[in-house]
């Protein structure tokens, strides 16, 4: 994985804690609702992995926002760290 991509997949995972917040949405309840564990969530909500295309969908459902929002947060906090 390049430092791009990982940079990336950071940030996504900030676009996310950020949507969850907002949302006031718990890790726990977000990790039932996507179907995956807990600890998992945590891990990627950390950087410790990439979400799926399939993850960041149900999570988008689970909040009632389009994924593009995660996508465009998560591009801008890149842009704002490269300048």
């Amino acid at each position: 994985m390049t430092a791009n991509a990982d940079t990336f997949t950071v940030a996504v995972a900030g676009a996310v804690r950020a949507e969850l917040s907002r949302c006031q949405r718990t890790i726990s309840e977000t990790a039932v609702a996507i179907g995956v564990s807990r600890g998992h969530l945590s891990k990627l909500l950390n950087g410790g992995g990439a979400f799926d295309t399939t993850q960041l969908a149900a999570i988008a459902d689970f909040l009632g926002i389009p994924v593009e929002r995660i996508f465009d947060s998560a591009a801008l906090s890149v842009e704002a760290v490269a300048s």
